[in-house]
């Protein structure tokens, strides 16, 4: 929140602040009120920021008047990211799309949920089609498993035909020259 924002333009998100909620967050303009059981079981950083005993005077982290700011997140990657813990299917993630997907393996990566990342990444194999040479800049960018990249690679390596220009931009030096070389 810049210093210059005023107060009233911070609006609580209208399904992810929950009255019973113990662990609050401020993304962007947008408050949360969730539950830290989740945040505490599976992601090591928030377990250890939450653990933290606070110094004399401070609030504790996540408290009302303390949300912990998430800046390398928007308030829709958050609330995507929420989804995973708080949807009402319970095992229907048909509603999400690419962007969706992409956007919750970036708050896990982000913020160390590495399940939840695991999880994401499954959605986006399960359903959609997507060019080696992106899922592969995806993955990487992310740290994916090398179980999800092994593969790509291979494909890539495997056909018959060299990675083109877009795809070289995309893979970047480093994967284009391990392709170059393993096909070699």
């Amino acid at each position: 929140l810049s210093p210059t924002s005023p107060l009233n333009a911070v609006k609580r998100h209208p399904e992810y602040y929950f009255k019973d909620g113990d662990l609050y967050f401020l993304v962007g303009t947008t408050n949360f009120c969730v539950h830290s059981y989740f945040f505490a079981r599976d992601s090591t950083q928030f377990r250890n920021e939450l653990s933290a005993c606070p110094s004399v005077g401070e609030l504790p982290k996540g408290s009302k008047d303390s949300a912990i700011q998430l800046e390398r997140a928007t308030a829709d990657e958050f609330a995507s990211f929420l989804w995973t813990y708080y949807n009402r299917k319970f095992d229907d993630y048909s509603a999400a799309d690419v962007a969706t997907w992409t956007g919750i393996i970036k708050v896990a990566f982000e913020y160390d949920f590495p399940a939840v990342k695991d999880f994401a990444i499954r959605g986006l194999e399960s359903k959609f089609e997507i060019a080696p040479a992106d899922r592969i800049s995806l993955y990487r960018k992310y740290k994916a498993d090398k179980k999800y990249l092994t593969p790509l690679f291979l494909k890539m390596i495997q056909r018959e035909e060299w990675p083109s220009n877009d795809e070289i931009d995309i893979l970047g030096h480093d994967a284009t020259t391990l392709i170059s070389r393993a096909r070699e």
